[in-house]
């Protein structure tokens, strides 16, 4: 193979990333923010790259890289540049919404002078806001892999980035609409023949999203109009209907969602502000015959 498969891209991105996070006492703030800066362009080579291994692989006049990429030629071993980092910011804006090229191209440039110029390369901010901004796109390649953010940092600095995530003022809508737009793109993508074997066989297989809640709902999937369902555990009210039938009563309870999912796009909401941002209901109604937990204590002891 001409240039390296996204699963090698996303880990050596996990591998930078790493190194981004160490303590100031490791790295400092311009060092890390060279490895992070590092990380995020092998997250867009990664999303791309499962996309389609030609979309990361510049044009040459003889088409000798394109050519071994599809299998029609042998490669012959030759090292192989991938396009530059203007290029997949350009890229990555257009096919994985809400990416902004501009944002990710400061971060870039950034690390252009810190490696080649004389200056730190960082930006006139905060340490804080810088990695608000930052950790704004990379979550977006995150979901556009398919992935999580538990799976690119792992648990222990999970929290470390979930803080810088809390003070960017748009990241919550933004991540909303990066996984809309990544729902609507699996479905395009499971019947385009033009898309890697690979992630279409991944696609095309179901799995299962459910967050096993104890209550269930069906509702409308804000991505793609299918029927979703909606979890919740703890309740917020209860009524019972002892008019109807005293002898078999029916029990009302309303219900906090928690946890969206949706088996046609696999859009999943695990949040209930992110449930309530694409204006699915934030409580749903369970009817159910009434069962009382304890039966009275007649006094016949």
């Amino acid at each position: 193979m001409p240039v390296p498969e996204h699963g090698e891209l996303w880990a050596k991105a996990k591998l930078f990333i790493t190194r981004a996070l160490e303590s100031e006492g490791v790295r400092d703030f311009e060092e890390r923010a060279f490895w992070a800066a590092a990380a995020l362009e092998l997250l867009a080579k990664a999303a791309l790259a499962r996309v389609s291994p030609l979309l990361i692989i510049p044009p040459d006049a003889e088409g000798k890289n394109v050519l071994a990429a599809l299998g029609v030629v042998a490669y012959d071993g030759s090292p192989v540049e991938t396009v530059a980092a203007k290029t997949l910011w350009a890229r990555s804006e257009r096919a994985f919404r809400p990416f902004a090229q501009k944002e990710a191209a400061l971060i870039s440039a950034g690390r252009n002078e810190y490696l080649h110029g004389i200056g730190t390369g960082l930006p006139n901010l905060p340490e804080h806001v810088w990695w608000g901004r930052y950790w704004n796109q990379a979550s977006i390649l995150v979901v556009a892999l398919d992935q999580d953010l538990h799976a690119f940092v792992g648990g222990v600095r999970l929290e470390q980035v979930e803080r810088y995530l809390q003070g960017h003022t748009h990241h919550v809508q933004e991540h909303v609409d990066s996984l809309i737009a990544r729902s609507q793109q699996r479905l395009a993508q499971r019947g385009n023949p033009a898309i890697a074997a690979g992630l279409r066989d991944e696609l095309i297989h179901a799995r299962d999203l459910s967050a096993g809640l104890l209550y269930v709902e069906t509702a409308a999937c804000p991505a793609c109009g299918g029927d979703g369902v909606l979890e919740g555990e703890e309740t917020g009210g209860q009524e019972i209907d002892w008019d109807s039938d005293p002898w078999s009563p029916i029990e009302t309870l309303e219900v906090y969602a928690d946890h969206f999912s949706c088996p046609k796009c696999q859009l999943v909401l695990n949040r209930a502000e992110l449930i309530e941002l694409v204006d699915l209901p934030v409580r749903f109604t369970i009817k159910r015959d009434y069962e009382p937990d304890e039966e009275p204590d007649y006094g016949n002891d």
